[in-house]
């Protein structure tokens, strides 16, 4: 008779890059993140949306899939009659990862209606939570065009676009200024938020 009703989403999550999964400069195994780990720790599992950035080995780099992908071309040891193979190696690859996550390869969004329940972005502040959405995202990006750097090999201001990725994947324009914040808060309207860290 007085049964509390059951929260339709058991885990919610606002963080930063601890909370997304960064790792060896950048985001790329978002499964094992700490409140994936949490999630585990449930019975019955309950579902646990997140944002997947395996692509190109993830966002803005994987110095470890980088690495590794030398071993495989030039084994366990580079000799010095290798060095610019292995230069030029690492450079095609910074450069098709900066292709891909700014859109050049492919078309970044996701068609999803509902947020990710994992809504971190790495590098945000405790005031991003609020003042950060997809529409700003996506303007400081077109605002603030490429220039020569020693790091012009990486995305261009990867942490927006990872931000229009989990806040607003679908690129939808009526959703492109939920906040983190704001998705929880949909979240909660979608049948209520048990956990929220």
């Amino acid at each position: 008779m007085f049964g509390k009703k059951q929260p339709k989403h058991k885990l919610a999550v606002i963080g930063d890059s601890l909370a997304q999964g960064f790792q060896n400069g950048g985001i790329y195994r978002t499964d094992i993140n700490f409140p994936s780990f949490i999630r585990r720790c449930f019975n019955p599992r309950p579902d646990f949306d997140q944002p997947l950035f395996t692509a190109q080995a993830g966002i803005p780099m994987n110095l470890d899939v980088i690495l590794r992908g030398l071993e495989d071309e030039f084994g366990p040891t580079i000799e010095w009659d290798e060095y610019s193979g292995a230069a030029s190696h690492t450079i095609k690859t910074l450069k098709r990862i900066k292709s891909y996550w700014e859109g050049e390869k492919k078309d970044l969004r996701v068609l999803r209606d509902t947020p990710f329940h994992n809504q971190a972005v790495w590098g945000f502040a405790v005031n991003d939570t609020w003042m950060v959405n997809e529409k700003n995202s996506r303007e400081f990006i077109e605002d603030h065009k490429e220039r020569y750097s020693v790091f012009g090999m990486l995305p261009e201001h990867a942490k927006y676009t990872t931000a229009r990725m989990v806040l607003n994947p679908s690129f939808d324009p009526t959703l492109q200024e939920r906040s983190q914040i704001d998705n929880i808060e949909a979240l909660h309207q979608d049948g209520g938020v048990e956990n929220l860290i």
